[in-house]
């Protein structure tokens, strides 16, 4: 075990942390703490003994002894066959999250939060300072959203529309849960090349009777989907032309449908 030792007896060879033993100059109470030697650092503040703790307040604690830290208990190795999970990365702080389904719930929270919470960018000193503010009762409704996804009915598909932000284009896709709708959609026509984060959803219940096994994806090429889009969520053509609204099989369900002109002679 180790003993104490005198600073003037000896100090450390080398960079290290040790216990300390400071005493009160004016009390004459010692008390123990931990504390790095770093003679450079120590010196840049002028504490000549190299503990960056001594000369504290004025110079009234000094660091009178040290005590290097014991090793630490030989432990047997733990070795395990079970894959080592994959990692992510936290969007808030950068750091490695060692259980995927963690970082998935995480990264989603992190998504929804964004698209919620107002957003202002600053800049001090030169840096571009994004904030991003969101009340209470907002934050409250996000959390619960994604309690009851997770405790709910997780093993029913359930219809959602999903879009890119900013974007005209949406699709409806199928899905137990808003994460994986939002998954669904990266690999539609509609939202390729896109950006997880980037990626609207929101529940469309009205369209979960259309869902059959085997059934991701709403498809605008099949009639029967067309129609049912059209009709129960409303989607029309961005440009509409007449010739194309003529031999489309929703045009009775579209507001937006373009009718060909009579010619004047018509009647």
């Amino acid at each position: 075990m180790s003993e104490w030792i005198s600073v003037e007896d000896r100090l450390p060879e080398k960079q290290s942390w040790n216990h300390i033993a400071i005493l009160d100059t004016k009390t004459g109470r010692i008390s123990v703490e931990q504390d790095l030697y770093a003679i450079e650092t120590a010196e840049k503040f002028k504490q000549k003994k190299g503990f960056c703790k001594d000369g504290r307040f004025n110079g009234r604690e000094v660091v009178i002894a040290w005590m290097p830290f014991p090793e630490p208990p030989i432990s047997k190795q733990v070795t395990s066959s079970k894959r080592k999970p994959a990692t992510e990365t936290c969007l808030f702080c950068g750091r490695k999250i060692s259980d995927r389904s963690n970082a998935d719930t995480i990264r989603e929270f992190v998504c929804r939060f964004q698209q919620t919470a107002s957003e202002s960018t600053t800049t001090l000193l030169g840096n571009r300072i994004v904030t991003y503010r969101i009340s209470p009762e907002e934050l409250e409704e996000l959390m619960d959203n994604m309690i009851a996804e997770v405790i709910g009915e997780d093993s029913m598909m359930k219809a959602w529309l999903a879009k890119e932000t900013d974007n005209f284009r949406a699709t409806v896709v199928f899905a137990e849960t808003r994460g994986k709708a939002k998954s669904a959609a990266l690999i539609t026509d509609c939202c390729e090349g896109a950006n997880f984060c980037d990626i609207e959803v929101r529940r469309v219940p009205q369209m979960d009777k259309y869902y059959v096994d085997g059934k991701s994806e709403m498809d605008w090429f099949n009639p029967k989907d067309r129609i049912a889009l059209v009709k129960e969520c409303g989607f029309y053509c961005r440009h509409p032309i007449a010739e194309d609204c003529k031999d489309c099989p929703a045009k009775e369900f579209c507001d937006e449908s373009v009718l060909e002109k009579e010619h004047p002679n018509d009647r």
